[in-house]
């Protein structure tokens, strides 16, 4: 005959981890050492560690690629050289660079030298067939000589009719950079009424028939506003200059045979001020109808790279990162 145990719903009994009595039917059977009963509260868990491996489980990786030291060809080396061609928004690199797939994503590449210098932008393309490197954004350009020098020669100053010549005194506020390089620019129509009076600030230019949009920023110098007008390539628009706020004014035109100027004036019967004290900083004039980002321009200008431009690739670190994963377990961007 089996022997039979009572309910023990009126029974007492000691946990075994605490120690305190609590009832015996509230006991059960301890998750990490079985033999031990113990109240629900004192109960522990096994490590998932010290679990039993499961023998039918897959563990080893078939084709691993493990992280290696820094000889590995993951790895992902730093570049520099001349440039054999260049674009808008790309980088045809030396033959020597790296022939892995997307090895500079994500890097950094520097025009250190030549047509195009100095700046940097981060590679988003890389094709090891042709060694193009695409970046983003684009490239600056600026046709204008002496972007921020406006006394400089380059830069016209004429008054035709009764209008003056303005008046150029550099370096006299705060640029939107933080310098002190905005010039003060004193233009006067001295009452000039007709189309043939004016007093501009210019620039010649050739006229090759490719549009291109020429901006400048600019600010009133008294607590006065004035509207005068901006022109490019026979393309003009008329601007007002408020006191205390820079404004980037942009016109796109396209040139046409003997009217390549481009400038800032005061023109009689346009609807313009009679007069106007104003701060200009950051002239800059480039292929398309989008103003892109401002370069300064100094004796030369500033060009698109070409097989002129040196250059330096700060690489990922490895092809994974190239590739936007990390090298760690878990991790990844």
């Amino acid at each position: 005959m089996a022997s039979r145990f009572a309910t023990g719903k009126r029974a007492l009994s000691i946990c075994d981890r605490c120690g305190l009595e609590v009832p015996y039917n509230l006991l059960v059977p301890d998750g990490y050492k079985p033999n031990l009963r113990v109240h629900r509260s004192c109960r522990d868990e096994a490590h998932p560690a010290e679990k039993q491996v499961d023998t039918t489980e897959g563990i080893a990786l078939k084709n691993p690629r493990p992280n290696r030291d820094d000889d590995s060809p993951g790895e992902v080396a730093d570049h520099s050289g001349t440039a054999q061609a260049g674009s808008a928004n790309s980088l045809t690199l030396a033959a020597s660079a790296s022939a892995a797939p997307g090895a500079y994503i994500g890097g950094t590449l520097e025009l250190t030298g030549g047509a195009g210098s100095v700046q940097e932008r981060t590679v988003q393309a890389y094709d090891q067939a042709t060694k193009v490197a695409t970046v983003s954004p684009r490239w600056k350009r600026n046709e204008y000589l002496w972007s921020e020098q406006f006394q400089q020669s380059t830069w016209s100053k004429s008054g035709n009719g009764v209008g003056s010549a303005p008046v150029v005194t550099a370096d006299q506020a705060t640029a939107p950079d933080g310098t002190l390089t905005a010039d003060r620019i004193q233009f006067a129509l001295n009452g000039g009424a007709v189309v043939g009076d004016w007093s501009a600030l210019s620039r010649a230019v050739a006229a090759d028939g490719v549009t291109r949009i020429s901006s400048w920023y600019i600010k009133s110098n008294t607590d006065s506003t004035y509207t005068l007008q901006i022109r490019t390539n026979g393309f003009t628009k008329l601007i007002q200059v408020v006191p205390d706020e820079w404004r980037r004014v942009s016109v796109a035109g396209s040139s046409s045979v003997g009217d390549g100027t481009n400038w800032v004036a005061l023109r009689g019967a346009q609807g313009m001020s009679d007069s106007a004290d104003i701060l200009l900083w950051g002239a800059q004039r480039e292929p398309g109808t989008e103003v892109g980002e401002y370069i300064k321009s100094e004796a030369t200008t500033i060009a698109l790279p070409d097989d002129t431009t040196t250059y330096s690739m700060d690489a990922p670190d490895s092809l994974a990162e190239a590739m936007g994963f990390s090298n760690h377990f878990g991790g990844g961007t």
